[in-house]
């Protein structure tokens, strides 16, 4: 569940807590953000970040600065990944992702790399939905993995998002534009 929020039905083992903008969850996200196999997915190989750099990245969302929040994943009390989400409306360039950006949430989340295989994607993206659609009133959520990377899209569809279309060299990844997937949920 998502601290500050309820979700229905809790799940004990699984919290996404507010990033803080403190020295234990920099080092997480500078350990995350700097090993290859993660970044082969999320940020690229060729921009690892270190806590300075994370600092000034992520700072700013653990802040409130930003309207994009940040979270941590944490199972059992240990933090295994990221998770971020925002209105599409306060970015020029997610805004045109939808025919109408009122309502709508993005979101972005990354695993370490040895909680891989075990379920929790899907987990922690329904109880991210969950919060945005109960508590910031959220009328659709959208995600555009890498179409390079199926086990995000499964992950997504085992969280009840549909793939919508394929958004031809959306994302600057290492040097090179890749295609990625919209995918949605729409709130019922």
């Amino acid at each position: 569940m998502i601290q500050t929020a309820v979700a229905d039905p809790p799940d004990p083992a699984l919290l996404l807590r507010p990033l803080r903008d403190d020295l234990a969850d920099r080092a997480f996200l500078a350990r995350g953000l700097s090993d290859p196999r993660l970044l082969e997915w999320y940020h690229g190989r060729d921009d690892p970040l270190d806590e300075a750099r994370v600092a000034e990245e992520y700072g700013p969302l653990a802040r409130g600065e930003s309207p994009t929040r940040g979270f941590l994943a944490e199972e059992g009390g240990a933090p295994v990944g990221y998770f971020q989400c925002y209105p599409l409306e306060a970015w020029p360039e997610t805004r045109s992702l939808v025919p109408d950006a009122a309502g709508a949430w993005g979101i972005d989340y990354w695993l370490l790399p040895g909680r891989w295989h075990r379920g929790l994607s899907p987990r922690m993206i329904e109880s991210m939905v969950r919060h945005l659609f109960e508590e910031r009133g959220a009328a659709r959520v959208v995600s555009d993995p890498r179409a390079d990377n199926p086990r995000s899209v499964r992950a997504l569809e085992k969280a009840g998002f549909r793939r919508v279309r394929v958004l031809p060299a959306h994302e600057r990844h290492e040097g090179a534009m890749r295609d990625c997937v919209l995918m949605e949920r729409v709130r019922r």
